[in-house]
């Protein structure tokens, strides 16, 4: 019974690159999102550009490009 909503309002052919995200207005810093994240149907917004940004790139639960999911199969 609960609704994910997306919102990426900038995307665009020309704006294709994550710039920042937020998860109910809350600065969410993964490059991921977990189950338990969006079970209660979140507002997740994506702020778009037509760079790459560094957005994602320090996520400290991703060790060599591969994420905690991942290294605990």
């Amino acid at each position: 019974g609960k609704t994910l909503r997306i919102e990426a309002p900038e995307a665009s052919e020309k704006n294709i690159y994550v710039q920042s995200c937020k998860v109910n207005g809350k600065i969410w810093n993964h490059s991921w999102i977990d189950h338990s994240t969006i079970k209660n149907g979140p507002t997740i917004r994506f702020e778009m550009g037509p760079a790459p940004s560094t957005w994602g790139q320090n996520d400290s639960s991703l060790v060599d490009g591969v994420d905690f999911f991942e290294r605990a199969k």
